[in-house]
C-alpha cells in the first residue's frame, strides 16, 4: 500500500534512464529522494533499494557511462554497506575498468561479508587472469 503514497513515487524517474542526464543532476536527484524517504520514514533511509541502485550502475556500464555506473555503485555500498553483492558489483565494475587490484579488493569484501563459495570462485579465476 506504500506506493500509494505520491511522496514515494521517484521524481523524474525518465532522467534515470537517459544517458544525457549529468551525474551531478542524478546525484542532486538522488539526495532528494533519501531525504524525502527519511523525512516520511522517520529514519536515514536511502534513496533506491540495493537492487535498483546495483541495476542503474550496470545500465550505465553498458551504455558507456563508467562515471555514472561507479557513482550508483558506490551509493549501493554506502547504503548498504553489509551487502555482498553491492561490493561484488563494485567488483565487476574494476574489472570492466581493467583494474585488477580494486576488482579483487571488493570480492574478497563480498566473500569477506558472505562467505559464499562464488566469490571464492570469482577471487581465484581472476587471479588467474
Amino acid at each position: 500500500m506504500i506506493f500509494l503514497f505520491e511522496w514515494y513515487q521517484f521524481k523524474s524517474p525518465q532522467k534515470y534512464n537517459n544517458p544525457e542526464t549529468p551525474i551531478e543532476e542524478l546525484v542532486s536527484l538522488l539526495k532528494e529522494q533519501e531525504q524525502i524517504y527519511t523525512e516520511h520514514f522517520g529514519v536515514p533511509t536511502a534513496p533506491m533499494i540495493d537492487e535498483m541502485l546495483n541495476g542503474y550502475g550496470y545500465m550505465n556500464m553498458q551504455m558507456g557511462q563508467p562515471k555514472k555506473a561507479f557513482m550508483f555503485f558506490e551509493m549501493n555500498i554506502k547504503k548498504n554497506p553489509k551487502s555482498a553483492n553491492a561490493y561484488d558489483s563494485m567488483a565487476e565494475y574494476y574489472e570492466s575498468q581493467n583494474d585488477k587490484k580494486n576488482a579483487l579488493k571488493y570480492l574478497n569484501k563480498a566473500f569477506e561479508l558472505s562467505g559464499k563459495d562464488y566469490y571464492k570462485e570469482r577471487i581465484e579465476a581472476l587471479n588467474k587472469k
